[in-house]
């Protein structure tokens, strides 16, 4: 797993914090570091040297754009060093950015771990084909909140032996061994043929269940 998705994200965090936290406060921006609208504005802030937000009030001095891009890169290396430590190869991304598949039953106590999948290491991220999105907080964890429910590559060539996988599996009974055993698969982006075809689907079937009227 590359560390370069780990470090971009601290970065993003910390330039973000150095630029807007002095103007907005520390309750405001604790809100605000969970909003997607200044990271869709970036960019624009990027282009524009003479920004206002570039300065912190909270010192004498002018800030520049280079000084607060300086300092936030320095931060966030601090940071993951912290939390982290300090050799590079410890910085994986799928180490910090994490899927859980949450059950509604798995706020229980003490049996509540039994429902929820997961947490599982996941590649993909915020700009990727491989949508898993996430917050960029003070935390540092990248817990993924969503991404896709399904994913499928059809064969328009032979689209009865296309693929697709679930984020978790095909059962919502968690004693069944179909409930989970898709989802490392699905972290790991990989798939598995769809069987289309009434003869390998009897080939292949593991039961079979019979609806009769009363």
């Amino acid at each position: 797993s590359d560390i370069e998705p780990t470090i971009f994200y601290r970065f993003i965090y910390h330039f973000t914090k150095n630029t807007i936290s002095d103007e907005l406060g520390p309750e405001v921006f604790k809100a605000f570091e969970l909003n997607n609208s200044f990271k869709r504005n970036m960019n624009e802030l990027l282009k524009n040297d003479q920004s206002p937000w570039w300065d912190s009030i909270t010192t004498k001095s002018k800030e520049t754009r280079s000084e607060i891009l300086t300092k936030s890169m320095n931060d966030a290396m601090t940071d993951l060093e912290n939390t982290l430590g300090k050799n590079w190869d410890d910085w994986a991304w799928t180490k910090v950015h994490t899927l859980t598949h949450k059950h509604p039953l798995g706020i229980l106590p003490l049996v509540g771990k039994y429902f929820n999948v997961g947490p599982l290491p996941i590649v993909g991220g915020r700009e990727t084909i491989n949508n898993q999105d996430f917050a960029i907080d003070s935390s540092g964890k990248n817990n993924v909140a969503y991404g896709p429910a399904l994913r499928r590559i059809i064969d328009f060539a032979d689209p009865t032996h296309s693929q697709s996988v679930l984020p978790t599996g095909q059962s919502g009974n968690v004693m069944s061994p179909h409930y989970k055993d898709q989802a490392q698969m699905f972290a790991e982006g990989g798939s598995r043929v769809e069987l289309m075809n009434k003869t390998e689907i009897v080939k292949n079937q593991t039961g079979k269940m019979v609806l009769s009227p009363l």
